[in-house]
């Protein structure tokens, strides 16, 4: 009895101080993203994927994308953090879906994405990107409107977030720069959002698979770098496993992708030295 006792007041410790994480203003951003879902969970972003269904996936900027493919959808779940829910009936999920368009030059993807935090706080969020093809230069504009409260109360705050990528794609190594918060504007006057820089060099496929490394510097945090280092190996033409490494937190992931046709699934775990694991799945069906 008292370690049952003893396990459910830590329970409540932890979620207490993950719903005090959401709602503080100076760190909602990175709790909204703690890592990237979909496809790219496994590598953590590093690898860059702009043929395959990490460059497809609808929620991550258009100028990452470089194939001939027309058409694309795309959906996935995350289950982030067991460590932080032994109440079992109450989770921290994810829920996305979305798409692409291409055609000549132009890239363009929207999606929508549901975070739920143990029944308590919601957020709605819909993602809007743009992207122009100068040949070996992808320039685009990413908009992000958020729409988020709490269950128990009818008050909602809407956020609007823009920013930019660039991505330089050579015939080794591509090299990428992005900021998703340039312009940001919100209903709650005292939060504002935290500029975040990514900078990332991502190897073409080669020999070994494909590498890359991101850096994040977000200037207002104590420990304002951030560095991923990651390596997707495919096996043949369907099948492909990856991992990465990322500090400040320390997180670890890996993950399978299998691609039987015009179908593409994948499963990933990442595990943060204190939270615990997080699971993901994602679907891509493209034309």
């Amino acid at each position: 009895m008292e370690i049952g006792y003893s396990t459910w007041l830590q329970s409540i410790f932890k979620v207490s101080l993950f719903v005090l994480f959401i709602l503080n203003p100076k760190i909602i951003s990175a709790v909204r993203d703690p890592f990237p879902s979909g496809f790219a969970m496994s590598t953590q972003g590093a690898v860059l994927g702009s043929d395959g269904p990490q460059g497809r996936e609808a929620w991550s900027p258009a100028a990452f994308y470089r194939d001939s493919l027309r058409l694309g959808i795309s959906s996935y779940a995350t289950l982030f953090y067991d460590a932080m829910d032994n109440l079992r009936d109450k989770h921290l999920t994810r829920l996305a879906v979305g798409g692409f368009l291409s055609w000549d030059r132009l890239v363009v993807k929207c999606a929508h994405s549901y975070f739920n935090a143990l029944e308590i706080f919601f957020e709605h969020s819909f993602f809007l990107s743009a992207a122009y093809n100068l040949n070996r230069l992808h320039a685009g504009v990413d908009l992000r409107y958020f729409r988020s409260g709490i269950t128990i109360s009818n008050e909602r705050v809407n956020s609007y977030q823009g920013g930019l990528s660039v991505v330089i794609f050579t015939r080794h190594v591509s090299l990428s720069l992005s900021s998703p918060s340039l312009i940001y504007t919100s209903d709650d006057t005292h939060h504002k959002a935290s500029r975040v820089i990514k900078a990332g060099i991502h190897s073409s496929p080669n020999v070994f698979g494909s590498q890359g490394i991101i850096f994040e510097i977000e200037p207002q945090i104590d420990r304002p770098v951030r560095m991923t280092i990651a390596q997707e190996y495919s096996f043949s033409s369907q099948v492909s496993i990856s991992f990465a490494v990322s500090g400040n937190p320390t997180q670890i992931s890996l993950g399978i992708t299998v691609t039987p046709g015009i179908l593409t699934s994948a499963v990933s775990l990442v595990n943060h030295t204190e939270l615990g694991w997080s699971k993901g799945v994602a679907v891509d069906y493209y034309r």
